[in-house]
């Protein structure tokens, strides 16, 4: 008897912490979309990060599966970084928000915070970031993420936008009509430099081992007209982009401005595969070699000769007849061949695969494990790394070591197709995780902080 009173009163426990969890999480917890009131409708990129369904995944694992090793992992992390935002005065079961604007010489990057406790996130802010833009409401953090040349008419801008004075993108409906709360992250992306294709949404759902990508692009009226892919993705490289649509110039805000003034092309087909780093000793002891095979079907030579021309006036890069350096952290090496309908970058000159699917337009595919296991490195013998030089190479190898965790990542990959039927543009895509017994959101954390232990101190 005493024993099934045991058993009915734990089963009454477990309904009644079960019951407590859904109402908590779908009733009392629900975010608001008051947030959107300060993301300016201008914005060319806004990115939705639903905090609430990570907390969710989270506090599952705890429960429901405590001997996960990533959870395990994860908890037990040699930095601080989760504690720390867990303990940061942010509400979290809310939404974060990032968004981008274009100015006239750079793109700002902001970033919105819900706050739960104002003097925590302040003091949170002040230990663990550099930023010194911090503007406030009463529920948010609106945060200068990035610099501009123009930092007083930007300063200006987010008063404006903290005293409602700048129309929000959610007065145009463009968001709160395609961003769904059970996706983890919704991005709205405005593509203003593409030749063919106008704003969309993406949305990445965490699934079980892998993160689902969806969404849409309007199309863009364009005189040079849109042809499907030539060819198809080799999935024996670590890395493999076909695209008909004329994209470079459409990611001028993460590249710096001097390089984003790319003629337009027809067709990319982009193979890379490892890194050969030669160990020399010079002062930056390692000249890269990317295995990387590049093929642009191009409209206009002479604007690709003037373009290699700008390109040669920076005095971090050289041009050759067929080749060209790039003086970054260490000399880029790669050979080049411009021809009345080509450009062509490359290590080896490679053919690529025929495709014959209609209405395919973008097809990325990615090992990355095989960045890691195809990075080899291989002393030049002419001029081989003495004591000082073999110091920092052992540094750089330590680094390429400690990056083993990419190795958890199975394949990327990502499509954009259009038929006749489809007004828009579709797309979508995968990230595949190896790890079995986790889940995707864990995996993805886990990543990060291992990032951040290896490349946090220069990010500092």
């Amino acid at each position: 008897m005493n024993h099934s009173i045991k058993h009915i009163s734990f089963l009454f426990f477990l309904l009644s912490f079960l019951f407590i969890l859904f109402i908590g999480l779908k009733i009392v917890l629900k975010p608001t979309d008051d947030i959107y009131k300060l993301i300016p409708e201008e914005s060319e990129i806004v990115i939705e990060i639903n905090l609430q369904n990570f907390i969710k995944e989270i506090v599952y694992q705890k429960v429901f599966n405590a001997q996960n090793s990533e959870l395990i992992a994860l908890e037990n992390s040699s930095t601080e970084n989760f504690k720390d935002i867990m303990n940061a005065g942010i509400e979290i079961n809310s939404k974060a928000m990032l968004f981008c604007e274009k100015w006239a010489n750079n793109y700002v990057w902001y970033a919105v915070i819900p706050l739960q406790n104002k003097s925590k996130f302040e003091s949170f802010i002040q230990k663990k970031t550099s930023v010194d833009q911090v503007h406030y409401t009463k529920k948010y953090a609106l945060i200068q993420l990035s610099t501009s040349s123009q930092q007083a008419a930007v300063t200006t801008h987010i008063n404006n936008i903290l005293q409602s004075k700048v129309k929000s993108i959610n007065s145009s409906n463009k968001i709160t009509h395609d961003f769904e709360d059970e996706n983890e992250i919704n991005a709205y992306i405005n593509i203003s430099n593409a030749t063919h294709i106008n704003e969309g949404c993406l949305s990445l759902n965490f699934e079980q081992k892998q993160i689902k990508l969806s969404g849409f692009f309007h199309p863009k009226a364009s005189a040079t007209p849109l042809e499907p892919i030539k060819y198809k993705t080799d999935k024996d490289v670590a890395l493999s982009l076909i695209t008909s649509l004329n994209l470079l110039n459409a990611f001028n805000f993460i590249f710096h401005d001097s390089y984003h003034e790319i003629p337009e092309y027809n067709q990319m087909a982009l193979n890379f595969d490892g890194t050969t780093l030669m160990t020399t000793n010079n002062t930056i002891p390692i000249d890269i070699y990317p295995h990387v095979n590049m093929e642009l079907e191009i409209l206009n030579k002479n604007n690709w000769s003037t373009f290699l021309n700008k390109l040669n006036s920076n005095e971090n890069i050289t041009v050759g007849k067929d080749s060209m350096v790039l003086n970054l952290q260490g000399k880029l090496f790669l050979q080049y061949h411009l021809s009345e309908k080509l450009f062509n970058l490359y290590q080896t000159q490679q053919s690529f695969i025929p495709n014959e699917t209609k209405g395919h337009y973008f097809s990325l595919f990615a090992q990355p494990g095989k960045f890691i296991d195809k990075t080899f490195f291989k002393k030049d013998e002419k001029n081989p790394p003495k004591i000082i030089a073999n110091m920092k190479i052992n540094v750089i190898q330590t680094i390429l070591n400690d990056f083993q965790y990419i190795k958890n990542l199975d394949t990327v990959t990502f499509d954009i197709f259009k038929d006749a039927e489809n007004a828009d543009f579709t797309s979508e895509g995968k990230i595949v995780y190896k790890t079995e017994n986790s889940h995707s959101i864990i995996s993805t954390m886990l990543l990060y902080q291992n990032f951040m232990n290896t490349f946090g101190i220069f990010l500092e």
